[in-house]
């Protein structure tokens, strides 16, 4: 990939399932609350949800790094690149408090500016 056009788009799990369309080959950060958290050997799997809307599957492999002990329903920033298209390899994941909403939204709504401002 040309790191001339390598970018980190962040949302909520709906946006960031957008973002992927236009934009499969970008790093994302995504805001959402864990639905359910699953174990296999060395990677947690986990189903990522706001409030309402899609489920995101992602999955973090402890190789290097043990995940924090995070439980369903905690608000977690996560950070990783799709795999297959089909879920999320997440390289970096933590807690965050719920105050982080607005902060989400703003950058989430800066990233769709930028994004609509690069396709003209």
């Amino acid at each position: 990939m040309d790191t001339a056009t390598q970018r980190c788009l962040t949302g909520d799990v709906g946006q960031v399932l957008e973002f992927k369309k236009n934009h499969p080959d970008a790093f994302y950060e995504v805001f959402a609350k864990i639905f359910k958290v699953t174990t296999k050997e060395h990677q947690r799997i986990l189903l990522l949800r706001n409030d309402s809307g899609p489920i995101l599957q992602a999955i973090f492999s402890e190789i290097d790094v043990k995940m924090d002990d995070l439980k369903p329903g905690d608000s977690v920033r996560a950070v990783g690149k799709f795999k297959n298209h089909s879920f999320l390899n997440i390289f970096k994941i933590r807690n965050v408090s719920d105050d982080n909403a607005s902060y989400v939204r703003r950058l989430s709504s800066i990233g769709s500016f930028a994004l609509k401002k690069s396709k003209k």
